[in-house]
């Protein structure tokens, strides 16, 4: 699976035990397949990871940027106002969970919420990777 081989090799330079990545991999699967999704599903994220990809040399945080792409709905709730704020949370946990430094769980959460409004700062490269992809 494509998706699976993006996952790992993103956290492969983090040094992630196999079982745990695999584990949150899971999870991220289960969240991102509910019934009720309609646009932010696993073909979204492989498109976003794909572009990604593509526009990766702009990127000055490549692996936060990838994660950011993972968790940026995890959580999507149609009701809700605050899926970023809940997303990066559940991003946090999960990525503590599995070792990753916390300087780039912090760059993953702002990522993640600099996503609400679809809109990135001009100096902040790794930001304007991202909105590029939810058009």
């Amino acid at each position: 699976m494509e998706l699976l081989c993006y996952w790992q090799q993103t956290l492969q330079v983090f040094g992630v035990e196999q079982v745990a990545s695999e584990q949150a991999f899971g999870d991220l699967v289960i969240a991102y397949s509910t019934g009720d999704r309609h646009y932010h599903t696993l073909k979204h994220i492989n498109h976003v990871l794909d572009t990604i990809d593509t526009l990766q040399a702009y990127a000055q945080n490549l692996a936060a940027v990838q994660l950011a792409a993972w968790f940026h709905d995890v959580v999507y709730n149609t009701q809700a106002q605050d899926n970023e704020e809940t997303s990066a949370d559940y991003a946090d946990k999960i990525l503590s969970n599995l070792g990753i430094p916390s300087n780039t769980i912090a760059t993953v959460n702002r990522l993640i919420l600099n996503t609400k409004h679809h809109q990135a700062a001009t100096e902040d490269h790794d930001s304007q990777v991202l909105p590029k992809n939810w058009v």
